[in-house]
């Protein structure tokens, strides 16, 4: 057979990680040219794996190849395969398909109008357990189906070449679009045409980072959840009358049960099928594609097989319910506090006391900015309708285009030592990180961090005041005078810029990275990081952040923070402890903590200024904070 000359119409992470290296395994096919508009990003990759032709605009590959792969943005893969299709070049379109059955149609119009191939990038099929499965059912392994149930996702932490994933317009939607676009076309293989009986998601008017939905196949009912923001267990399990049937995802193993729960041995004529790296799946899905393209075979999934799914999809949307954790409506004590502003921008919205902020604001009607430099850990933000602009705190330019027409300023950013650590274990220090992670960070947080961060203040106070900015909240997370509270000051000071200076204490509650790392301290049996200051829940701080932006009484002024219980970090470890590990015998690491933290240090004239200054009185006690973080831990399985 001729090797299909293809071309890759993207330049993204699956054509990086997985489409390139895949096509090297694949001698049916042939890489003939790359498009996309970051030319630089093409231009290395096509250095990389030797792709002759490299062009910023896809338009260009119709004289390159004889067929090609899409996988843009999702909200052009419909406009580009037509295009394609119609001049009659077989195309492999990466999930979702298309974002609607209108547009899924067309595409299958035109891919029988040009008398083509249309094949949708449907790579869990050819996954180990999913054939296994599929051979199962179909022979009547397990018996007669009774019930489902599918469970899929992380943390998101794909490293993205751009911003479209994130956005309702150009990805349509979020996750299930993105996960479900896999999981349901698995379900969908294996069971047949489901009916939709619920689904529900978290969407605030962003794009979801977690959903459920319970289908009905014939008879048999079950549920598929799928996430962003938490670790699930990454499992499908089918449940027959004779048989049960696991499928461990991450591990592409199966294993099998009896009705009676009695684990069995490897069935005769059902062989465990070897577990393949994801790239070999990818090579297996364009040979199928090439053969396809060369009439000998059919592709991994046509356009027509895909189009169940995409109608699932989109049937979801439709019907959608809110899904909504027990932690998520903000806990505040202030109501009104935001009726004069209009519009904030919020730097470091993707750091947990931002991101809250962000609901909050949101929440009550406000147009809400967020400066964002990271796209990897953005996920839980993209949940809101909020503006995201890509860029660097430091940068003037940036920072002035957002403050564009906001009425405040909430700046959040503080280094963060674990985006540090993440760097250094995959830098080219990974091999000494053992030998030098204590020395790097103690040099890096006695030199790098004060210099950044005030680095990142002088830039969003001078923004600021060229952006005729009215209010400026600033977050000093150091709890002590820092360099970068010192030039806040001397802005309010000497250059009239309106600017609260907030120190919070420690930080506890949902997605907090205190209460993170204590749940895991705890769980392994180690001593958590605490100390004798106080303690300071989440909400709390978003309620004095308001009432500093809607209110001058509070310029020129530094205010500590905290809750006035529980009275230390030692109550709030007690705290994590007997609600995280109550089930479990209290650890030394968790006596080592309470004998270390002592007695409370703090002036209770810190907080009778803040109460004074601003209105800051705090009204939900420890017990309901408490509350809020064990459903949340519950729920992030940490």
């Amino acid at each position: 057979m001729t090797p299909l000359r293809i071309a890759f119409a993207g330049a993204g992470g699956v054509i990086e990680n997985f489409y390139l290296p895949a096509a090297r395994l694949c001698p049916e096919v042939r890489v003939m040219a790359l498009a996309d508009k970051n030319l630089d990003r093409a231009r290395a990759l096509g250095a990389r794996f030797g792709v002759p032709r490299i062009t910023a605009d896809y338009h260009e590959l119709h004289d390159a190849a004889d067929a090609v792969v899409i996988a843009l943005p999702n909200f052009l893969h419909a406009p580009a395969a037509i295009d394609f299709l119609r001049r009659g070049m077989p195309v492999l379109v990466e999930k979702p398909m298309a974002l609607n059955v209108a547009e899924a149609e067309e595409m299958i119009q035109a891919a029988r109008l040009g008398k083509t191939i249309l094949a949708a990038g449907l790579v869990g099929r050819h996954a180990s357990g999913a054939r296994w499965i599929k051979r199962a059912l179909t022979e009547g392994l397990l018996g007669p189906l009774k019930s489902f149930e599918l469970e899929y996702g992380s943390v998101f932490s794909w490293q993205l070449a751009s911003s479209f994933l994130f956005s309702k317009e150009q990805a349509g939607g979020g996750v299930l679009i993105d996960l479900g676009s896999h999981v349901l076309d698995l379900a969908v293989w294996w069971m047949g045409k489901p009916t939709l009986l619920e689904y529900w998601d978290d969407s605030m008017g962003g794009v979801e980072g977690e959903c459920s939905a319970t289908l009905s196949f014939a008879d048999v009912k079950g549920t598929i959840s799928l996430n962003r923001l938490r670790r699930m267990t990454n499992t499908v399990r089918l449940a027959g009358e004779r048989r049960v049937v696991e499928w461990d995802i991450a591990t592409d193993t199966v294993r099998v049960v009896s009705s009676t729960g009695h684990p069995e041995a490897e069935l005769p004529g059902f062989p465990q099928l070897p577990r393949r790296p994801l790239v070999e799946l990818f090579a297996e899905q364009l040979r199928a594609f090439a053969c396809a393209a060369a009439g000998v075979g059919e592709p991994t999934a046509s356009g027509e097989s895909a189009l169940t799914v995409v109608d699932l999809i989109e049937r979801c949307y439709r019907e959608r319910r809110h899904l909504e954790g027990s932690w998520t409506k903000p806990a505040l004590s202030v109501q009104e506090v935001c009726h004069p502003l209009r519009q904030a921008l919020i730097l470091g919205a993707v750091n947990p006391v931002g991101c809250r902020l962000a609901e909050t604001l949101c929440d009550r009607g406000l147009t809400v900015i967020a400066l964002v430099d990271e796209w990897v850990q953005a996920a839980r933000l993209a949940r809101l309708p909020v503006r995201m602009i890509e860029g660097r705190v430091a940068d003037k330019e940036t920072l002035r285009r957002a403050m564009a027409d906001c009425d405040v300023v909430f700046h959040c950013v503080e280094y963060d030592r674990r985006r540090f650590e993440g760097a250094l274990k995959r830098g080219p220090l990974a091999s000494l990180k053992a030998v030098c992670r204590g020395l790097v960070h103690r040099f890096d947080r006695a030199f790098f961090w004060p210099r950044r961060n005030m680095e990142c203040a002088e830039a969003v106070l001078s923004a600021a005041l060229q952006s005729g900015i009215t209010r400026v909240v600033f977050l000093n997370a150091a709890a002590v005078p820092t360099a970068s509270e010192r030039a806040a000051l001397r802005y309010q000071q000497e250059r009239g810029l309106s600017v609260t200076v907030l120190r919070p204490a420690t930080v506890y509650g949902p997605f907090c990275l205190w209460t993170i790392d204590t749940a895991g301290a705890l769980r392994r049996g180690r001593r958590p990081r605490g100390g004798p200051g106080p303690c300071l829940y989440v909400d709390h701080l978003v309620d004095a952040m308001l009432l500093a932006a809607a209110t001058d009484a509070g310029a020129g002024q530094v205010l500590s923070l905290y809750d006035q219980e529980p009275a230390s970090c030692d109550e709030l470890l007690e705290a994590h402890a007997r609600y995280v590990i109550a089930s479990q015998e209290r650890t030394s690491a968790t006596r080592e903590a309470r004998a270390a933290t002592g007695k409370v240090q703090r002036s209770d004239a810190d907080i009778q200024r803040a109460q004074r200054v601003l209105g800051y009185h705090p009204q939900n006690g420890f017990t309901q904070n408490m509350e809020r973080t064990t459903a949340w831990l519950e729920w992030s399985r940490l």
